[in-house]
């Protein structure tokens, strides 16, 4: 897993952009995720490689679900409208 976090301060407000990768085949406990302190001016961004009903797929894998907690446990919210987020090699347009 690898992220890259910055801090902008705009007007003597911090805002934290997070833009994280998770590789297709990498395990990820949910100790890892704790570590990122998140706050309410915090975005999260990336290629995160997991399903969920939460962000538009059509099931949620184990990823997905571990990440759902995440998110739930911040206390934040997933800001996608369920348009697909990945075109597969065919063209055919899917939501991870």
């Amino acid at each position: 897993m690898k992220n890259i976090t910055v801090k902008l301060n705009v007007k003597g407000s911090c805002l934290q952009v997070i833009n994280i990768y998770i590789p297709p085949g990498k395990i990820v406990e949910k100790n890892v995720l704790d570590e990122f302190t998140v706050h309410s001016k915090t975005v999260i961004a990336g290629d995160l490689n997991g399903k969920s009903t939460m962000w538009g797929s059509e099931s949620s894998d184990k990823r997905g679900r571990l990440l759902e907690e995440f998110i739930e446990s911040k206390g934040a919210v997933v800001i996608n409208t369920g348009q697909p987020t990945y075109k597969h090699y065919s063209g055919t347009w899917m939501s991870l």
